[in-house]
């Protein structure tokens, strides 16, 4: 009986190691032998992400359901779209062509936003200047029927879904990025620290 009390607690205590040291591991892009970044089965939740020991109230200062959004002139009615689904289009337009673990770390920046400015996901994703998907207001319509119609469009919204979670707390603390092969190094980079690079995308944090 002890033998087996034992040997419960090692392996409990094994499968918390493990699950923290991925974690860590992807929060700072290294390559970790984990499924999670390949995982497409869960709807509610986004692949890789450590559920929060404080997890944020459903009253948390993002706007869920905000129809209000920051992008001025635009030709879309952006109260007839969900938080997940633009940051689902935000996502795809960013990073469709992308790994899947590139995906992912574009939700986990538009999550990290969010958070930090206690903004609505809609507000972050449609900010004037912050992802240039959304740069030409005069074809936003447009650009999100298109990125429905993409290939990579339910995995993105399967992470956008999960971005949107009240109790939802990234696993990354990317908050920035971009990819080198598009344009040179921006000037905020240097005042930041690299956390992750997948694909053609490198991923930031503000230094502490």
């Amino acid at each position: 009986m002890k033998l087996t009390t034992l040997l419960c607690i090692l392996c409990i205590e094994t499968v918390l190691a493990l699950t923290l040291a991925v974690a860590a591991v992807q929060s700072y892009g290294l390559v970790a032998p984990s499924p999670c970044l390949k995982s497409r089965s869960s709807p509610m939740m986004l692949p890789c992400a450590v559920p929060s020991v404080r997890p944020m109230l459903s009253t948390d200062v993002r706007k869920i359901t905000s129809t209000n959004s920051t992008a001025k002139g635009n030709n879309m009615d952006t109260s007839k779209y969900s938080d997940a689904t633009i940051a689902a289009a935000t996502i795809c337009a960013e990073a469709g062509g992308e790994p899947y673990a590139g995906q992912v770390m574009v939700g986990e920046t538009i999550a990290n936003r969010a958070i930090n400015s206690g903004k609505s996901i809609r507000d972050v994703c449609l900010a004037p200047k912050q992802f240039s998907c959304w740069n030409n207001r005069g074809t936003m319509e447009l650009r999100m029927q298109t990125m429905r119609k993409h290939p990579a469009w339910k995995d993105c919204l399967m992470i956008a879904e999960g971005i949107c979670q009240p109790a939802y707390t990234p696993a990354s603390p990317a908050t920035h990025y971009y990819a080198p092969k598009r344009c040179k190094k921006p000037s905020w980079a240097k005042r930041m620290r690299l956390v992750a690079v997948f694909g053609n995308h490198r991923f930031y944090k503000e230094r502490i």
